[in-house]
Protein backbone atom coordinates (compact mmCIF):
# COMPACT_ATOMS: atom_id res chain seq x y z
CA UNK A 1 0.00 0.00 0.00
CA UNK A 2 2.72 2.63 1.09
CA UNK A 3 4.74 1.60 -2.56
CA UNK A 4 1.20 2.48 -4.15
CA UNK A 5 0.80 5.81 -2.32
CA UNK A 6 4.49 7.06 -2.73
CA UNK A 7 4.06 6.05 -6.85
CA UNK A 8 0.75 7.81 -7.19
CA UNK A 9 2.67 10.91 -4.99
CA UNK A 10 5.67 10.97 -6.98
CA UNK A 11 3.60 10.59 -10.54
CA UNK A 12 1.64 13.87 -9.76
CA UNK A 13 4.75 15.80 -8.58
CA UNK A 14 6.21 15.05 -12.12
CA UNK A 15 3.03 15.74 -14.01
CA UNK A 16 2.47 18.74 -12.02
CA UNK A 17 6.09 19.64 -12.71
CA UNK A 18 6.36 18.98 -16.22
CA UNK A 19 2.81 21.13 -16.82
CA UNK A 20 4.57 24.15 -14.86
CA UNK A 21 7.48 23.68 -17.16
CA UNK A 22 5.14 23.30 -20.30
CA UNK A 23 3.19 26.37 -18.98
CA UNK A 24 6.09 28.81 -18.77
CA UNK A 25 7.87 27.71 -21.89
CA UNK A 26 4.45 28.29 -23.52
CA UNK A 27 3.95 31.55 -21.97
CA UNK A 28 7.84 32.61 -22.86
CA UNK A 29 6.90 32.01 -26.58
CA UNK A 30 3.69 33.67 -26.97
CA UNK A 31 4.88 36.83 -24.55
CA UNK A 32 8.17 36.84 -25.19
CA UNK A 33 8.28 40.08 -22.57
CA UNK A 34 6.04 38.17 -20.03
CA UNK A 35 9.27 38.66 -18.08
CA UNK A 36 9.36 42.26 -17.81
CA UNK A 37 6.05 42.36 -17.38
CA UNK A 38 6.18 40.34 -13.95
CA UNK A 39 8.82 41.89 -12.73
CA UNK A 40 7.23 45.68 -13.50
CA UNK A 41 4.19 44.69 -12.01
CA UNK A 42 6.44 43.34 -8.50
CA UNK A 43 8.18 46.90 -8.47
CA UNK A 44 11.26 44.83 -9.27
CA UNK A 45 14.26 46.70 -10.96
CA UNK A 46 15.04 45.19 -15.00
CA UNK A 47 18.04 45.56 -15.87
CA UNK A 48 18.80 49.11 -18.00
CA UNK A 49 18.93 47.62 -21.59
CA UNK A 50 15.52 45.98 -21.22
CA UNK A 51 13.72 49.17 -20.51
CA UNK A 52 13.92 50.61 -24.51
CA UNK A 53 10.96 52.45 -26.03
CA UNK A 54 11.06 49.51 -28.29
CA UNK A 55 10.89 46.63 -25.85
CA UNK A 56 7.89 48.85 -23.85
CA UNK A 57 5.92 49.21 -27.31
CA UNK A 58 6.58 45.13 -27.77
CA UNK A 59 5.66 44.67 -24.51
CA UNK A 60 2.11 46.68 -24.50
CA UNK A 61 0.97 45.31 -28.01
CA UNK A 62 1.52 41.84 -26.80
CA UNK A 63 -0.38 42.41 -23.45
CA UNK A 64 -3.23 43.87 -25.30
CA UNK A 65 -3.12 40.50 -27.67
CA UNK A 66 -2.68 38.09 -24.51
CA UNK A 67 -6.65 37.96 -24.62
CA UNK A 68 -6.67 36.18 -27.71
CA UNK A 69 -4.12 33.83 -27.31
CA UNK A 70 -4.20 29.94 -27.93
CA UNK A 71 -5.47 28.06 -24.42
CA UNK A 72 -2.99 25.24 -24.91
CA UNK A 73 -5.19 22.10 -23.91
CA UNK A 74 -7.62 19.82 -26.34
CA UNK A 75 -10.50 21.92 -25.29
CA UNK A 76 -12.43 24.86 -24.46
CA UNK A 77 -12.67 26.77 -21.48
CA UNK A 78 -15.79 25.59 -20.40
CA UNK A 79 -15.39 21.49 -21.40
CA UNK A 80 -11.92 21.98 -19.69
CA UNK A 81 -13.49 23.01 -16.22
CA UNK A 82 -15.86 20.12 -16.80
CA UNK A 83 -13.17 17.89 -17.31
CA UNK A 84 -11.36 18.79 -14.44
CA UNK A 85 -14.18 18.77 -12.16
CA UNK A 86 -14.81 14.89 -13.38
CA UNK A 87 -11.53 14.62 -12.67
CA UNK A 88 -11.52 16.01 -9.37
CA UNK A 89 -14.40 13.74 -8.48
CA UNK A 90 -12.51 11.10 -9.62
CA UNK A 91 -9.23 11.58 -7.39
CA UNK A 92 -12.08 12.15 -4.27
CA UNK A 93 -12.96 8.35 -4.75
CA UNK A 94 -9.70 6.91 -5.42
CA UNK A 95 -8.86 8.76 -1.94
CA UNK A 96 -12.16 7.54 -0.07
CA UNK A 97 -11.93 3.88 -1.64
CA UNK A 98 -7.69 3.83 -0.54
CA UNK A 99 -8.59 5.07 3.09
CA UNK A 100 -11.59 2.37 3.20
CA UNK A 101 -8.82 -0.41 2.75
CA UNK A 102 -6.75 0.86 6.11
CA UNK A 103 -7.68 -0.87 9.06
CA UNK A 104 -5.18 0.84 11.92
CA UNK A 105 -8.16 0.12 14.35
CA UNK A 106 -10.19 2.81 12.90
CA UNK A 107 -12.29 2.29 9.91
CA UNK A 108 -13.77 5.07 7.69
CA UNK A 109 -16.92 5.48 5.13
CA UNK A 110 -16.82 8.57 3.65
CA UNK A 111 -19.67 9.80 1.17
CA UNK A 112 -20.89 6.78 0.24
CA UNK A 113 -23.78 4.35 0.65
CA UNK A 114 -23.61 1.88 3.23
CA UNK A 115 -25.52 -1.11 4.57
CA UNK A 116 -25.13 -3.89 7.22
CA UNK A 117 -23.21 -6.15 4.89
CA UNK A 118 -20.62 -3.29 4.80
CA UNK A 119 -20.04 -3.89 8.72
CA UNK A 120 -20.37 -7.46 8.43
CA UNK A 121 -17.47 -7.70 6.13
CA UNK A 122 -15.09 -5.76 8.69
CA UNK A 123 -12.35 -7.58 10.92
CA UNK A 124 -12.01 -6.24 14.59
CA UNK A 125 -12.13 -3.03 14.17
CA UNK A 126 -11.76 -0.69 16.95
CA UNK A 127 -13.91 2.61 15.64
CA UNK A 128 -15.79 3.18 12.99
CA UNK A 129 -16.09 6.73 10.88
CA UNK A 130 -18.89 7.81 9.09
CA UNK A 131 -18.80 10.42 7.00
CA UNK A 132 -21.57 11.92 4.62
CA UNK A 133 -22.90 8.34 4.17
CA UNK A 134 -26.23 7.54 3.01
CA UNK A 135 -28.17 4.49 3.82
CA UNK A 136 -31.27 3.27 4.00
CA UNK A 137 -31.47 0.31 6.66
CA UNK A 138 -29.37 2.13 9.39
CA UNK A 139 -31.24 -0.60 11.77
CA UNK A 140 -29.59 -3.43 9.87
CA UNK A 141 -26.08 -1.49 9.97
CA UNK A 142 -26.78 -1.29 13.93
CA UNK A 143 -27.65 -4.77 14.24
CA UNK A 144 -24.16 -5.98 12.79
CA UNK A 145 -22.42 -3.61 14.81
CA UNK A 146 -23.63 -5.70 17.93
CA UNK A 147 -21.63 -8.16 16.30
CA UNK A 148 -18.74 -6.25 16.24
CA UNK A 149 -17.41 -7.11 20.05
CA UNK A 150 -14.26 -5.09 19.23
CA UNK A 151 -16.24 -1.97 17.98
CA UNK A 152 -16.16 1.01 21.59
CA UNK A 153 -16.36 4.33 19.39
CA UNK A 154 -19.02 5.35 16.73
CA UNK A 155 -18.40 8.77 14.91
CA UNK A 156 -21.33 9.90 12.62
CA UNK A 157 -20.94 13.12 10.76
CA UNK A 158 -23.40 14.59 8.49
CA UNK A 159 -24.70 11.18 7.18
CA UNK A 160 -28.54 11.18 5.73
CA UNK A 161 -31.44 8.68 5.60
CA UNK A 162 -32.80 7.81 2.44
CA UNK A 163 -36.41 7.56 2.48
CA UNK A 164 -38.72 5.10 0.96
CA UNK A 165 -39.26 7.27 -2.11
CA UNK A 166 -35.39 8.23 -2.01
CA UNK A 167 -35.56 11.72 -0.26
CA UNK A 168 -32.89 12.13 2.41
CA UNK A 169 -33.32 13.54 5.73
CA UNK A 170 -30.74 13.87 9.19
CA UNK A 171 -30.06 10.31 10.27
CA UNK A 172 -29.22 11.48 14.23
CA UNK A 173 -32.34 9.58 15.04
CA UNK A 174 -32.57 6.54 13.03
CA UNK A 175 -28.83 6.56 14.46
CA UNK A 176 -29.54 6.52 17.88
CA UNK A 177 -32.39 4.22 17.53
CA UNK A 178 -30.03 1.63 15.46
CA UNK A 179 -27.09 1.55 18.06
CA UNK A 180 -28.87 2.16 21.11
CA UNK A 181 -28.06 -1.66 22.14
CA UNK A 182 -24.73 -2.06 21.94
CA UNK A 183 -23.59 -2.36 24.99
CA UNK A 184 -19.54 -2.37 24.08
CA UNK A 185 -20.01 1.14 22.64
CA UNK A 186 -17.47 3.59 25.02
CA UNK A 187 -17.90 6.85 22.63
CA UNK A 188 -20.36 7.82 20.27
CA UNK A 189 -20.54 10.91 17.63
CA UNK A 190 -23.32 12.62 15.94
CA UNK A 191 -23.50 15.55 14.43
CA UNK A 192 -22.17 17.53 11.32
CA UNK A 193 -18.77 18.59 10.27
CA UNK A 194 -19.41 22.49 11.99
CA UNK A 195 -21.13 20.62 15.38
CA UNK A 196 -20.41 16.93 16.40
CA UNK A 197 -21.72 15.99 19.63
CA UNK A 198 -20.10 13.57 21.78
CA UNK A 199 -21.50 10.52 24.19
CA UNK A 200 -19.46 8.88 26.74
CA UNK A 201 -21.27 5.98 28.20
Amino acid sequence: MQGFLDDAAGQFRDLADRHRTLTQQYLTRQLPHSVLRHQLIQREAPEAGEMTGHIMGKMIEQTTKAQLMRVPYNAQVEKLEEEVDRMRVGMTEILNRTEELWNFGQVVFKNRPVKGEDIKKLEAPESIRFEKCKSGSWKGIGKELEKQSTVSALEFDSCEDVGFLGGLTPAGDFICEAVRKIKQLRILAIGTSWVIQRTAK
